[in-house]
């Protein structure tokens, strides 16, 4: 009997660590197949989520799957800690380990920061910038009416088609000889972020201390660029 119970356990501790192996396996393929796919250095982690994966990996379908990049750079656009979540992954085994082309998700959810540091690289000449709260002050010199003048102003962000625009909410000229609607159209800036991997398109936006947080979204995702 005792021998019995040994000997079970034993391959118990053996599918458990086929089990591991084969999780390792398919995230290092998937990794590399999004790496490839959308130039992302260095290569992603990839966490399949569920127990046990070989399961899974027979039926050809994952609840969750999550890919976290350290940064992306798209067209001198960078943002960091880019966090993706992928749900109802739909991808036969051979996939997994071969190519990425047929793998899909039902929808993803994902968030990233874009550093303050590419946010200044898109302002006015002159000014320079810090977050308030849910929105970005902006101090700088602008001209109006032949002169330059010191100007501080309230931002607001706001999500659009081609990324990030950054709107004057509230204008304040040194002096108050000139309306703050004159310099309006010189303190306005847009942050373009385009492409996100998986497919993923920015619904919200927040300010914070170490930059401005991207919330996104992508329905029937592929995990190839095409």
């Amino acid at each position: 009997m005792r021998k019995l119970v040994v000997t079970l356990i034993v391959l118990v501790l053996l599918l458990v660590g086929a089990d591991f192996g084969a999780k390792y396996a398919a995230q290092s393929a998937i990794s590399k197949q999004l790496a490839t796919s959308y130039q992302l250095d260095p290569a992603p982690q990839v966490t399949v989520h569920g127990f046990p994966f070989l399961t899974q990996a027979i039926s050809g379908t994952y609840g969750q799957i999550d890919v976290d990049m350290a940064e992306v750079s798209r067209e001198s656009i960078r943002v960091e800690n880019v966090h993706a979540h992928l749900y109802d992954v739909r991808a036969p085994i051979s996939e997994v380990i071969n190519n990425a082309r047929s793998i899909t998700a039902g929808r993803a959810t994902g968030t990233a920061i874009v550093p303050f540091d590419v946010i200044k690289k898109r302002l006015p000449d002159g000014f320079t910038v810090k977050p308030s709260g849910q929105n970005l002050v902006l101090s700088g010199k602008a001209r109006a009416l032949g002169v330059s003048v010191p100007v501080k102003a309230s931002l607001k962000l706001k999500v659009a088609s081609g990324g990030l625009v950054a709107t004057p909410d509230k204008i304040t000229v040194a002096g108050g000889q000139v309306p703050g609607s004159v310099v309006a159209n010189q303190i306005g800036f847009e942050v373009p972020i385009r492409d996100l991997p998986m497919h993923l398109k920015i619904t919200d936006v927040q300010v914070q201390d170490t930059g401005v947080q991207v919330t996104a979204s992508a329905t029937n995702v592929k995990f190839t660029q095409s």
